[in-house]
């Protein structure tokens, strides 16, 4: 995995980058300090997994540094940071096509979620930052993620999942914190989903992982969420990173 951090604040790229170790073994930093060098690290080096960019470092001037960006590498994952919360940048982020907008006043843990959901492709905003129900695509900390068809969520689909519940399943799960589980009454299934979760997999990642369908896993993530009382996958995933 290689990612590029942008930022002209010293200290705050080495924590950065020191998150990301710590989240993704062998994980490649690449370092800018200025809108230009994140561009030239991208052409040189591109495409990476991940362009986390500082809203306003020199040359970015906001917005167009952004566009500019997505100009020069279309297909290229970008997120902003920035020290604001102001929700106007963050609309105006992923209006333009930003993956998504994290605070520089996150704690560590917050912030490694973020990352995690936002290279499991969705787009992350923290939920704080949510105070106009006019967006029906919004949902906690995951944007605009479309949520298919629910008819093809019918009987057999349900059928599936009850009967995958039953199968033998790797009993190691390290993201599952002791007690956890059990407390929930998660089945083995479950379990097995919410790992892969926390992980920072897709839906389709999960899927793929334990030799399902897709919508099988949404019909596991429905029953999780009512378990553990949540409405989404970020809340979900802070849950149990904050557990005991």
């Amino acid at each position: 995995m290689k990612v590029v951090l942008a930022d002209d604040h010293y200290l705050l790229v080495e924590a950065l980058a020191h998150l990301f170790s710590q989240i993704y073994e062998g994980v490649e930093v690449l370092k800018a300090a200025s809108f230009d060098e994140a561009l030239m690290v991208v052409k040189e080096h591109g495409p990476l997994d991940l362009a986390l960019l500082d809203y306003n470092m020199p040359g970015m001037d906001g917005f167009s540094g952004l566009e500019k960006f997505k100009q020069h590498f279309p297909e290229q994952v970008v997120a902003l940071i920035s020290g604001s919360t102001d929700r106007a940048i963050m609309s105006g982020a992923l209006d333009r096509g930003a993956a998504g907008f994290i605070p520089k006043t996150m704690t560590a843990e917050a912030m490694s979620l973020a990352i995690k959901l936002i290279l499991a492709g969705e787009r992350f905003v923290p939920s704080e930052l949510f105070h106009s129900p006019a967006s029906q695509s919004v949902t906690g900390g995951v944007v605009g993620r479309p949520t298919g068809n629910r008819s093809a969520e019918g009987p057999s689909s349900a059928s599936r999942a009850e009967k995958e519940d039953s199968r033998a399943v790797d009993p190691n799960l390290p993201n599952m914190p002791a007690g956890f589980v059990e407390n929930l009454g998660l089945s083995k299934r479950e379990s097995e989903v919410l790992n892969c979760l926390v992980d920072g997999h897709s839906n389709r990642e999960i899927g793929q992982r334990l030799g399902v369908e897709e919508v099988t896993i949404k019909l596991h993530l429905r029953r999780i969420y009512s378990k553990m009382d949540v409405k989404n996958r970020a809340q979900a995933v802070r849950m149990v990173l904050s557990y005991g």
